[in-house]
C-alpha cells in the first residue's frame, strides 16, 4: 500500500510472524502437540500495528513449521506504523476504495470448494459433503466479470502461488448464503450473509509522524538493551555467588 500510494519506491515485505507472535499476549489455542495458534481478526492485527508497529519480514521471517510458544525479544528498530484503521460498511464503498488501493476483508471457508477453487468463482458450498471450516482474511485488489455476467472481486490469499490463480481467487459480490442448520455456528452464518464482510484498510502516518516514531523507538530500544544487560549481569552475579558458596562448603 505504501508503494501504491507513492510513499515508497519499492514494495516492502512486512512480517506476518510478528503478528502471530506478538498481537495477543494471552495463551494461544493448542491445536496439536508442539503447535500453538489462534484466530485473530484483521482489524485487531491492524490496531496492533497502529500502536506497536510491525517488523520487516527479513528481521522476523515467517516460520511455517510451527508457531513457537516462546520467541526472541522484539526489537524497536525499523518498525513500520500506520495512522489508523478504517472500516467500510458496504461492498459499494469497498469497490470505490479498491480503485485507489487494496482493502482487506473476511470470507467463510467451505471445503473442498476453497482449496480446489482454481479459476472458478468462489461464493458458497456446492455439494452435500461441503463443510464450513473457519473464516479467512484476504486482500481485495480488483474487480472482474464472469462469462455469465456475474461480478466478482479479485482477492489475494495467503495460500501461496499454487492456490487459485497465482495466489489469487475470484469471489462473487452478487450472491448471498444462508445456513439451514441454525445454532451450530453462531450468528455469523445463522442469517443470510454475503461471501465478503468486515472490510478494513490502514491509513498511513505523515512523514513527520514517522520520523517522530523512529526517534521514540530508538530511545525504547536503548532502554530495552540496557534492561537486557542488567538482567544478564544479575544472572551472572547469582551464578558466581552460588559457585563461591559451593567452593566454601568444599
Amino acid at each position: 500500500m505504501r508503494a501504491i500510494l507513492g510513499r515508497d519506491t519499492e514494495i516492502t515485505k512486512y512480517s506476518a510472524q510478528d503478528l502471530v507472535d506478538f498481537t495477543r499476549k494471552s495463551p494461544a489455542r493448542k491445536k496439536k502437540p508442539g503447535h500453538e495458534c489462534y484466530v485473530c481478526p484483521i482489524y485487531e492485527g491492524l490496531v496492533y500495528v497502529k500502536h506497536n508497529g510491525i517488523q520487516m519480514e527479513a528481521a522476523h521471517p515467517f516460520d511455517n513449521a510451527f508457531c513457537k510458544k516462546s520467541v526472541e525479544p522484539r526489537s524497536y528498530l525499523n518498525l513500520a506504523y500506520i495512522d489508523d484503521v478504517k472500516e467500510l460498511d458496504s461492498i459499494e464503498e469497498t469497490l470505490d476504495t479498491v480503485k485507489k488501493h487494496p482493502v482487506a476483508a473476511t470470507i467463510p471457508i467451505f471445503e473442498p470448494e476453497f482449496s480446489s477453487i482454481g479459476e472458478k468463482i468462489y461464493w458458497r458450498p456446492t455439494s452435500t459433503i461441503s463443510k464450513y471450516v473457519n473464516t479467512h482474511g484476504i486482500n481485495i485488489t480488483g474487480v472482474g466479470k464472469g462469462e455469465n455476467g456475474e461480478k466478482y472481486v479479485w482477492a489475494k490469499s495467503s495460500g501461496g502461488l499454487k492456490f487459485g490463480v497465482g495466489g489469487y481467487l475470484k469471489i462473487s459480490i452478487e450472491m448471498m448464503m444462508m445456513c439451514l442448520t441454525t445454532g451450530r455456528y453462531g450468528p455469523f452464518i445463522d442469517n443470510p450473509f454475503p461471501p465478503l464482510s468486515k472490510f478494513v484498510y490502514p491509513t498511513l502516518l505523515s512523514k513527520e509522524a514517522e520520523e517522530a516514531r523512529q526517534i521514540l523507538d530508538k530511545e525504547k530500544e536503548s532502554k530495552r538493551l540496557e534492561e537486557e544487560e542488567r538482567k544478564r549481569l544479575e544472572k551472572e552475579s547469582k551464578r558466581l555467588e552460588e559457585e563461591r558458596k559451593r567452593h566454601a562448603r568444599g
